[in-house]
């Protein structure tokens, strides 16, 4: 017999514990979302995890990355320095 999981309260528990998680580490870890299209659905993606970053004491920055700058190179160059950026915790 298959259990039903209802997603809400098991994801404001591991919310909870980010947020606590988060409060102990001394400073708001960095995450940053290179945002590499126009569509709109990635761009709710983005925006959602803008929030879900700042409502759980992380820092966020949206890198916008323009449509001519959107070849594997420059992306690969993007990626090396966020990378090489100290202060950044994650990359999405």
């Amino acid at each position: 017999m298959a259990t039903l999981l209802h997603g809400q309260p098991v994801a404001h528990t591991i919310l909870a514990r980010v947020r606590e998680e988060v409060s102990m580490l001394g400073r708001a870890p960095h995450l940053v979302i290179i945002a590499a299209t126009d569509r709109e659905e990635s761009r709710v993606y983005v925006n959602q995890k803008a929030k879900a970053a700042a409502a759980n004491g992380i820092r966020c920055t949206v890198d916008d990355v323009s449509e001519h700058e959107r070849t594997t190179d420059a992306l690969r160059d993007r990626i090396a320095r966020w990378n090489d950026d100290d202060t950044v915790d994650g990359i999405i």
